[in-house]
């Protein structure tokens, strides 16, 4: 599955990262976001809602079920991923604002 281009796609634009940062600093319980991640060396994206923040992570759950040919997360599957200061943090391991 190709990886879908996000603000900054890696680009490492001080703009983009800034951005990135700014939206993580007003993360708030109950947001919802696009929550990305890795498995089996590939990529997966989906809706999300904030249900926990902690200095490093979040914690989010999914809103859809999401089936791929090599697992499937339900609907309500929790995710902890990292947030922008963490070193874990990618453009495909964190939480993003949804498409406008």
């Amino acid at each position: 599955m190709p990886r879908p281009q996000s603000p900054g796609s890696g680009s490492g634009r001080i703009e983009d990262l800034e951005a990135q940062m700014r939206f993580e600093e007003g993360l708030q319980i109950g947001d919802s976001v696009v929550a990305r991640w890795t498995n089996c060396n590939r990529y997966i994206e989906g809706r999300a809602t904030i249900s926990k923040i902690n200095r490093s992570s979040v914690r989010a759950t999914l809103d859809h079920e999401i089936k791929m040919d090599h697992g499937t997360w339900p609907a309500g599957h929790n995710l902890s991923l990292p947030r922008f200061r963490d070193d874990k943090w990618s453009w495909n391991n964190g939480v993003f604002p949804l498409p406008a």
